[in-house]
C-alpha cells in the first residue's frame, strides 16, 4: 500500500504540477530523523547536509528506510575536517527507488570564530524518473551558529539561488534554532522553518548513563512524533532515529558515525 502510495504521488506532482525533491523534505541520518531536522540536537559530520553551519569533525555512513518501505532507500556518506579556523566537507546521498532515483553532491565550508561559525554549501543535484529525463540542479545554502555558554542558536537558508528546471522545484527556506543546556545532561532545543508556511519543531535529549542519550522530539503541524538514542564507544558513535507519520508506516534511520582526534 505504501509503494503504491508513493508511486501515486510521484506520478501525480509530474503531470499535474512541479516535482519537489525529496532530498528537500526527508532527513537521512539517523540523528537529523530522531531530532526532527533540528540540527542542534544531535550533531555529526552529518549534520552540514541539514545546516552548513552545524557540523563535526569525522565520517558519518547512513541508511534510511522511509516509511518502512523495504525497496525505497537513502544512504549518504559525509567527511567533515578542520583545518586552523576553517572546517571542510563534502558528501553525498542517494534516494533508490526502482523508479525513482535520486542523488546529491555537496561541499561545505566554515569559518569559525570563537563562539561563532558561518557555513556554506554547494549542492549538486540529480532527479531522474524511469521513462523521464533527468533534471539537475545546483543550489546553495548558507548558514551561522552562536553559542553562549550554555545557550545556543542557528540559522539557514536553503536553496537561496533557487532552482527552477522542468518539472524540479527547490523553494527557498528558511529556519531558526534555539538551544539551552537544562543541565549537564539534558538539552532541550525549538525550532521554527518557514517553507510556504510556518512550522514548528521541539526536541529534548538527555543523557541516560555515560555515552547513551535519548532524543524525543515533535513536529507540531504534521503531529510527527520521533525518538532516537545516541550510543559511543570511544571514537565511534552509532545513532538510530523513527519517526511516526500520521498516514504511513514508521520510517526508519540508522548512522555509523566516527570522530577524527
Amino acid at each position: 500500500m505504501c509503494k503504491t502510495r508513493i508511486k501515486f504521488l510521484l506520478l501525480f506532482c509530474l503531470f499535474f504540477s512541479k516535482l519537489i525533491a525529496l532530498d528537500e523534505g526527508y532527513p537521512v541520518s539517523a540523528g537529523v530523523l530522531a531530532s526532527s531536522s533540528l540540527s542542534l540536537l544531535s550533531v555529526s559530520p552529518n549534520s552540514a547536509m541539514c545546516n552548513p553551519a552545524v557540523a563535526e569533525n569525522g565520517l558519518s555512513v547512513s541508511y534510511a528506510m522511509p516509511y518502512s518501505m523495504h525497496d525505497l532507500s537513502i544512504s549518504s556518506l559525509s567527511y567533515q575536517t578542520k583545518i586552523s579556523s576553517f572546517s571542510y566537507g563534502v558528501g553525498t546521498k542517494i534516494i533508490y527507488q526502482e523508479d525513482y532515483n535520486e542523488n546529491l553532491v555537496y561541499i561545505n565550508a566554515q569559518l569559525i570564530q570563537n563562539n561563532i561559525v558561518l557555513g556554506a554549501n554547494f549542492r549538486y543535484l540529480r532527479q531522474e524518473i524511469e521513462g523521464y529525463s533527468s533534471v539537475n540542479a545546483v543550489v546553495a545554502d548558507i548558514g551561522l551558529r552562536w553559542q553562549f555558554y550554555d545557550f545556543q542558536s542557528s540559522w539557514r537558508i536553503n536553496n537561496i539561488c533557487a532552482e527552477h528546471y522542468k518539472y524540479l522545484e527547490l523553494p527557498i527556506s528558511y529556519q531558526t534554532e534555539f538551544a539551552y543546556y537544562l543541565s549537564g545532561a539534558a538539552l532541550f532545543c525549538v525550532g521554527i522553518e518557514k517553507k510556504e508556511d510556518l512550522a514548528y519543531a521541539a526536541g529534548l535529549k538527555f543523557d541516560i548513563v555515560p555515552n547513551f542519550q535519548l532524543i524525543n522530539s515533535y513536529m507540531f503541524e504534521s503531529q510527527q512524533l520521533a525518538f532516537g538514542f545516541n550510543a559511543r564507544l570511544q571514537r565511534y558513535r552509532i545513532d538510530y532515529g523513527v519517526k511516526f507519520h500520521t498516514y504511513l508506516s514508521p520510517s526508519h534511520s540508522i548512522s555509523i558515525n566516527y570522530y577524527f582526534k
